[in-house]
């Protein structure tokens, strides 16, 4: 406490009175971090991934095998860029640390407190990939296979439960979730290379959707959907809301 004391520049008799003991200290700086952290809303590392789609993809549109190519590729690059941001991000890691280690915290009072901080923050990511997994099936032609058993909000807690548990085996076992092998994934006629962090996002957006059979692939629908695709920013910030970050 006395090094962050120096560091911050403040008063050590104010300070010292706020927080008379290192675990009062301590406890107060969890829960700011709990309260504090937003998931990441940072859009950038999925634009640049969306534009990294090879432009052939694009003409396949008219066929189910090039909208299914289409589709895979662009689950694999926006998972990567996932995890990529994710792992690189200062916020995410707290995160990660301090919500796996909130339960064995001593305190009742400030465990509660913590986890309903922690629970305030999921749901709210939770919501927020909901919705851009709705509008971006829409936007490719997919609904899901049976809302009955699996809606939207339900398949983002799949994803994020995955998203986060793998994360936090990649913190210490990085090779294990993010090497990559050459793949035809999910019936794409393209080879690229797939992790077991791709594998498990893209698995369970294919295993609760389906194409849509009511949507027909006319020239104004392709269009519509390739120039969405190119302008993936406005696109993207329709559905995700920004918001602070710590």
């Amino acid at each position: 406490m006395e090094d962050l004391i120096r560091e911050a520049r403040v008063s050590r008799t104010s300070s010292y009175r706020r927080w008379p003991t290192n675990d009062r200290f301590a406890a107060d700086l969890l829960l700011a971090i709990a309260e504090r952290t937003q998931l990441t809303d940072d859009l950038s590392g999925y634009v640049a991934a969306a534009r990294t789609l090879p432009v052939n993809l694009f003409s396949g549109l008219d066929t189910e095998q090039g909208r299914r190519d289409l589709v895979v590729e662009l689950m694999r690059v926006v998972t990567v860029a996932d995890f990529t941001m994710a792992l690189a991000s200062a916020p995410w890691r707290s995160y990660l640390v301090l919500r796996a280690a909130h339960g064995g915290l001593p305190d009742g009072k400030l465990r509660t407190r913590i986890a309903d901080a922690l629970r305030a923050t999921e749901r709210g990511f939770q919501a927020r990939r909901a919705d851009v997994l709705r509008h971006g099936a829409g936007l490719m032609g997919y609904r899901l296979r049976d809302p009955g058993t699996i809606d939207w909000a339900t398949l983002a807690v799949l994803t994020s439960a995955s998203f986060t548990g793998l994360l936090v085996q990649a913190l210490s076992d990085p090779d294990a979730v993010l090497a990559e092998q050459p793949r035809a994934a999910f019936g794409s006629s393209r080879t690229a290379p797939w992790s077991a962090a791709t594998l498990a996002s893209t698995n369970l957006f294919f295993g609760a959707t389906e194409p849509d059979p009511d949507v027909s692939w006319d020239a104004p629908r392709i269009a519509a959907t390739i120039a969405a695709l190119q302008h993936i920013a406005e696109t993207l910030a329709d559905v995700w809301t920004p918001s602070a970050s710590v």
